[in-house]
């Protein structure tokens, strides 16, 4: 909405009086048990009921409707049922793009507009966006302003032009290229967009700024001297790093590295040149073990030490595909245990070969009944 408001000219140039589905919505019951009853519920100056859109980081994410006045602490983790991974809680973002981060601190304060009004944030659209300690407050600010930039009309100067350069000084600071001297024309530029933008959306959007930077001003000045985000979620400001004590030399990460930044050999400790790595997580995604059925060929023989150094090779070679990665295994595992899941093996020649051995069975011989019974006692369903 922008100036002239409803509220002084609207439908036919009379004052007109809005309404959101929210507050339509509680007529029905205001009439039927009456305006003292309503009036019963929440606080003194903010009477009734909100909702809110509960999401992020938390256990029980959706709507929910509770009494004005009740506390964050009761909402994330009585109703919401805590944080995720049992993670420390770090912040919640309040009133949607346009509202403002409130943190630990905040837990106990209730949620009524003029309390939430003293914090620096809003009711807004009734959005909690849940937030742990992986979350980087300075991303944060830099995805609302986003948002709130590629909303702005452009009709006034301050929110067009003031929103934009703030996003790009927030830009420049995710990037590992900010200055200290950006976060004083942060704040300038914020509190020249709340005070002169002529509509709602523009006085809101710099809320998220000036309540992490109030906050969390040490993140702010992380990314700009020491160049680290602390919640290594920022990109530019990653570092990957192979730890020469836990690499058991497969060369995983060096086969799935787009730019060829990893080097080293096979049984030793690899390394990464971050002047070439991009710092696209892929050494990390692949950086996994591996289990499989070991016994069937004598290595011995050869002269090789049969000791797996997890390189995956055998599962990505066997043609009985019966090398399984860990994860997997775990997964099957869990299933078993689960009694509303069915589980079903089909199993290869090997493998019944190799189980065959495990079962003191002349050499090549094939197990059926033994290892259909032992799946079964196991917890598979059915054995093919």
């Amino acid at each position: 909405l922008k100036p002239p408001f409803p509220a002084e000219s609207g439908y036919l140039g009379k004052p007109t009086n809005v309404n959101n589905v929210e507050t339509l919505a509680n007529i029905p019951i205001i009439l039927t048990k009456g305006a003292e009853w309503f009036a019963a519920i929440g606080t003194e100056r903010s009477k009734g009921t909100k909702v809110f859109a509960l999401a992020g980081k938390i256990n029980n994410v959706g709507l929910i409707e509770v009494p004005m006045g009740t506390t964050l602490r009761h909402i994330i983790y009585d109703i919401g049922g805590g944080l995720k991974s049992g993670a420390a809680f770090k912040g919640v973002q309040i009133g949607g793009p346009s509202g403002g981060c409130l943190i630990l601190d905040q837990l106990d304060a209730p949620l009524d507009f003029d309390s939430v009004k003293k914090l620096d944030a809003i009711m807004g659209s009734g959005g909690l966006v849940v937030m742990d300690e992986n979350t980087c407050m300075v991303e944060v600010a830099r995805f609302f302003m986003n948002f709130t930039q590629r909303e702005s009309c452009g009709k006034c100067v301050p929110c067009r032009e003031g929103t934009k350069r703030m996003l790009e000084i927030l830009e420049r600071i995710v990037d590992g290229k900010g200055e200290m001297s950006d976060l004083d024309e942060l704040e300038e530029l914020a509190n020249m967009v709340q005070n002169m933008a002529l509509c709602g959306l523009g006085k809101s959007a710099p809320l998220p700024v000036i309540s992490t930077l109030k906050r969390f001003r040490d993140e702010y000045e992380e990314h700009i001297c020491d160049k680290k985000c602390r919640a290594k979620v920022c990109t530019a400001l990653r570092k990957f790093h192979i730890n020469p004590e836990f690499c058991i030399g497969c060369g995983k990460c060096a086969k799935n590295c787009p730019a060829g930044a990893i080097s080293g050999k096979i049984k030793s400790p690899y390394h990464i040149n971050n002047d070439v790595c991009i710092k696209c997580g892929s050494c990390k995604a692949v950086c996994t073990d591996y289990i499989g059925v070991c016994g069937t060929y004598d290595l011995k023989a050869t002269g090789d030490v049969p000791i797996c150094i997890n390189c995956g090779q055998c599962a990505n070679v066997c043609p009985a595909d019966s090398i399984t990665e860990k994860v997997e295994a775990y997964e099957v595992a869990a299933a078993m245990r689960d009694p509303e899941k069915i589980v079903i093996f089909s199993t290869s020649p090997s493998v019944r070969i190799a189980l065959g051995e495990e079962f003191a069975m002349a050499d090549g011989s094939f197990v059926e009944g033994k290892m259909v019974a032992l799946l079964k006692k196991l917890g598979a369903d059915y054995v093919l």
